[in-house]
Order: C-alpha cells, then structure tokens, then sequence
C-alpha cells in the first residue's frame, strides 16, 4: 500500500496559530500532528497553549484516519472479489511488461484514491461536527471568563504560570484575554474565540500589556464612581437660603440664588458640594 497521502489539518488551526505563535512552536505543532496521526503517541508540548490546541483537534485527527482506514480496507476487499472465474480469459495473467505498468497505475490510482478519501473525510467531518453539536452541549462545562473550556484540569493547567493576584478579585487576566478577543474577533464563531482565547493566554506579549491595561480599568472606575459622587450630591441642592433662611430660592446656570438676600449656591467638583457666598 502507498504512503498515507495526505494530514486532516483543519484551516482555522492554522489561521489562528499563524500570527499568535512563534515559527518554531508552530512548526513543532505540525509536526507533532503528522507524528501522532502516523504512530497514535500522544505527543508533548512546550506550551499548555499548544497542548489544549491539539486537544481540541485529537478527535477530528482520530476520525478521519479511521474513516480513511475503512474506505481503504472497503476498496480493497472489493479488489479482491474483481478477477475473473477459473479459464476465463479476462482472469489470463498479463506479461510482466504489462504487470509492471499495471503495478505503476494501480500505484497512481491508489494515490488518487487517497485524494478522494481526503475530501470524503473532510464532508463527513462537517457533518460530524454539526451532528455532534447537541452531544457537546451534554459534556459538563467549566465556564471560565465567558468561553467554555471541557476540561477543567486544562484551565489549572493554563493558569499555572500566572501570578494568582492576576486571576482574583476584578479585571483579572482573564478578564483582559477574554476582551482582546472580543474586540479584535467578535464576528469569530464561539469554538474560533475559544481558541483563540487559549491561544492568548499564555502570549508573553499579552502578559506584558495586561499590567498596563488593568492600570488604565482601575483609573477608569475611580474616574466612574467619582462621576457617580458628584451626581448624588449635586441632587442634593440646597432648598433654603444659608444667610437669610429664606426657601424662595430660584435656579439659574446651574447655582441657586435667594430671592430674598441675592445670596448664590454653587457646586464645586472639587470638594463636591454646594457652596454659599454673597
């Protein structure tokens, strides 16, 4: 039988690996996947970002070589029962000239076959994927910042390398990863943002902007609750006259003037809160 011709390689492992990983940890996942589809060793990685990738596309590997095994085995049987009965002359042997190129083209069919095999085990996979949908939504789930990993040993696995302060309390690491894929791949179907989410995680470049970008979320809720401050107590006007006591007090450009004394309340945003003069 002719060497297994072609790699099941899904095209969005390679979109998403392409620009999230180094030419050589790319190249080790490639050459982990050909190593595994041709002796079943399950293979180890440099990364927890590689190893979850693979997890993620073991079964897919696992059925299209089964399914190109049993295609193979299934024209093969019918090769045998193709020849003819006993003294007919179909059944003649040919001389071995004729053998040798027959053994050449029967060599290209079975490559061609390969190609065809290929394609089918790409069809059915589309299929399996959509039938297999409901049955995935069955497996218990750890839900971790918006995208669902099965295997929550993997989410320890993934976490191990980050500080423990980066995953605690608010705007957490992975709260950060989770809004990088947001923004940049929100169109991206969820099992796309999952790896992608995976992906990031244990980028060294993500790692050195999370600080940055976690300084820029805790500014930014100090700048909204300082925001909320000066709204509740700006609600608090005043309703009478600090000088004269007077409540005929009239609004106008945001202060309050007494009808009777002309004494003004103002709201200083600094100190946050109204203030008398004459």
């Amino acid at each position: 039988m002719a060497e297994k011709y072609a790699l099941y390689l899904p095209k969005k492992v390679i979109n998403t690996l392409k620009d999230k990983v180094t030419d050589s940890q790319f190249r080790e996942f490639i050459i982990a996947m050909n190593d595994y589809d041709e002796t079943g060793s399950v293979p180890s990685f440099s990364t927890v970002a590689l190893e979850l990738m693979f997890d993620m596309v073991k079964s897919d590997i696992d059925y299209a070589k089964t399914k190109y095994e049993d295609i193979i085995e299934k024209r093969r049987q019918a090769g045998k029962l193709g020849g003819g009965q006993p003294g007919n002359q179909n059944a003649r042997k040919p001389p071995q000239n004729e053998q040798n190129e027959q053994n050449e083209q029967n060599e290209q069919n079975e490559q061609n076959e390969q190609i065809q095999v290929v394609s089918s085990q790409l069809s059915d996979l589309d299929k399996k994927s959509s039938s297999s949908k409901a049955e995935l939504e069955k497996q218990p789930t750890t839900t971790f910042s918006n995208f669902f990993i099965i295997n929550s040993k993997k989410i320890k696995e993934l976490c191990a390398d980050i500080e423990p302060s980066w995953l605690e309390g608010l705007n957490t690491y992975p709260d950060f990863i989770s809004e990088t894929v947001e923004q940049n791949y929100g169109d991206k179907p969820q099992s796309e943002k999952t790896r992608l989410f995976i992906t990031l995680f244990t980028a060294e470049d993500r790692k050195a902007a999370f600080l940055h970008w976690r300084k820029e979320q805790e500014a930014e809720e100090v700048r909204k609750a300082r925001e909320a401050e000066i709204e509740a107590a700006q609600e608090k006007h005043p309703v009478k006259c600090k000088y004269c006591g007077s409540n005929d007090l009239r609004q106008f450009n945001g202060s309050f003037q007494c009808k009777n004394c002309y004494a003004i309340s103002s709201f200083n945003k600094e100190k946050i809160k109204w203030e008398w003069r004459k």
